[in-house]
């Protein structure tokens, strides 16, 4: 007797990040926090996305208006049914536009969207990456350092942690509360002979990779004569330095956790 079978769930969907959320936004602000769930487990961007089928996202914007209209934010973790190569290199385009159709709609134009990194798929074949950018109030939190409990969902535990984290993004881009919620972020690459050397933005205190050894390390190296092996590091507080096997040549680019199923040592 659902009011709303176009986001039935089809299976129990388990345990939510958004609960925790809440709950750290409550403790923090002293007031309740309501939740308007307008999600479905596994549906695609083109039903949310009203320049396609859009039809989730039609039964959100109403859902809103139901319960008066106005929202503080967007809690949005989606992109798994959109990993396909087609979907994937179309991804970025058709979330702005809904990111834009919901602003408009909701006649507010800086409605922020806290969306979350996809995390692993274990056994994938084909890696295609969908990306969604942080810029205009749009704020991405990591999950791939999480756990997963089966080959691609989230263990309870890991919900946890992505609620958390949205807790204290929306804290400090929502609430301007002082609150620790970027990650570390690269801002520049160097090489320099056979070494590479990446500066980080966000490092609170510094990086630390806990000495692991460089096999370890879930950074790549690749120019246009293939990949470098890394034969050890440095870290001076906010960058790592690369040490490989031959001098790179110009065209090379780093990457770190590119894999199916990175290694879940990331500084």
């Amino acid at each position: 007797d659902t009011k709303h079978p176009v986001n039935r769930e089809r299976i129990n969907p388990a345990h939510s990040p958004y609960l925790c959320f809440s709950k750290l936004l409550q403790a923090h602000l002293n007031y309740h926090i309501g939740l308007i769930p307008t999600a479905k487990g596994g549906s695609a961007l083109s039903s949310w996305n009203p320049d396609e089928s859009g039809e989730l996202y039609e039964n959100m914007i109403n859902t809103i208006k139901s319960a008066g209209g106005e929202v503080k934010g967007v809690l949005w973790y989606q992109g798994c049914s959109d990993t396909d190569i087609i979907n994937a290199s179309t991804y970025l385009e058709r979330f702005k536009s809904l990111v834009q159709k919901t602003r408009s709609d909701l006649k507010c134009d800086n409605i922020p969207f806290f969306t979350v990194q996809l995390n692993r798929h274990v056994d994938a074949k084909v890696e295609n990456k969908v990306a969604a950018t942080q810029n205009d109030f749009v704020y991405v939190i990591p999950s791939i350092d999480l756990n997963v409990c089966d080959i691609i969902h989230n263990s309870a535990a890991s919900n946890m942690v992505i609620g958390q984290r949205l807790a204290n993004a929306a804290l400090k881009y929502l609430y301007a509360a002082n609150a620790l919620c970027d990650a570390p972020q690269i801002a520049s690459a160097n090489k320099n002979g056979n070494n590479v050397t990446m500066v980080f933005e966000n490092v609170v205190e510094r990086l630390d990779f806990r000495n692991i050894d460089a096999k370890q390390l879930p950074f790549t190296v690749e120019d246009e004569t293939g990949i470098l092996q890394i034969e050890g590091y440095t870290i001076d507080k906010s960058s790592i330095t690369l040490q490989t096997n031959r001098n790179v040549l110009p065209s090379a680019y780093v990457s770190c956790a590119f894999e199916q199923n990175p290694k879940t040592q990331i500084p």
